[in-house]
């Protein structure tokens, strides 16, 4: 968690004092990443206990949501939104082999890690395009 949050912090830093006018736009773009491509490790999911505070949300959540709401963001987003997609992918297949299945916890931690690969990616890619 101290790792993650550090992260964080340090490529809000990065693509503020790099690109402080599109940074608003990329702090927001993260969020709005983060807490979509999560429905790609929610969609058509199991659970793997009797209950708690993601099996609603996972069981609720089919592969047509994430199907739509995916490919309208990485559009949006200039493709930044790929490489959290692909993180996601891999923590949901992560869940289902360690956990057999994915929880609420799962849930969270890929939102954060979607965050900071797309902050990173910014960070990284976005100066190199506008110099």
């Amino acid at each position: 968690g101290v790792l993650l949050l550090t992260g964080k912090l340090v490529l809000l830093n990065e693509v503020i004092a790099r690109l402080p006018l599109q940074a608003p736009w990329l702090v927001g773009g993260a969020v709005l990443v983060g807490r979509s491509v999560v429905l790609v490790m929610a969609a058509g999911a199991r659970y793997p206990r009797s209950e708690g505070t993601g099996k609603l949300f996972i069981e609720s959540v089919r592969w047509t949501e994430a199907a739509v709401l995916v490919p309208v963001l990485a559009a949006g987003t200039l493709l930044l939104a790929i490489p959290p997609l692909l993180v996601v992918l891999g923590g949901r297949w992560v869940c289902n082999r360690r956990l057999g299945g994915v929880t609420g916890d799962c849930l969270g931690a890929a939102i954060e890690l979607a965050e900071v690969v797309f902050l990173l990616g910014a960070a990284l890619l976005l100066p190199r395009f506008a110099a």
